[in-house]
């Protein structure tokens, strides 16, 4: 939703939060990822979405089955102990 531009209200009224968890969210994100600022996330966020373009639709849901070529997903994988 970052990636698309939409700002923590609109992404609030999406999901039924407030905007202030989804501001809470964000300052996570930015500090997992080493972020250093806002414009730093939306960039990073679009990169992904250009990288995962399985996930750019209209609707916001990630969906696959409408391109030829294997989606890859970023997701980290937990690593066995």
């Amino acid at each position: 939703m970052i990636g698309n531009g939409k700002t923590s209200g609109v992404i609030a009224d999406e999901l039924f939060l407030s905007t202030h968890t989804i501001d809470t969210h964000r300052e996570n994100i930015k500090r997992k990822l080493g972020l250093k600022n806002a414009a730093e996330l939306s960039r990073h966020a679009v990169q992904f979405l250009l990288e995962n373009p399985c996930l750019l639709t209209d609707s916001g849901t990630a969906s696959c089955r409408d391109h030829w070529t294997p989606c890859i997903r970023a997701v980290p994988q937990k690593q066995p102990r």
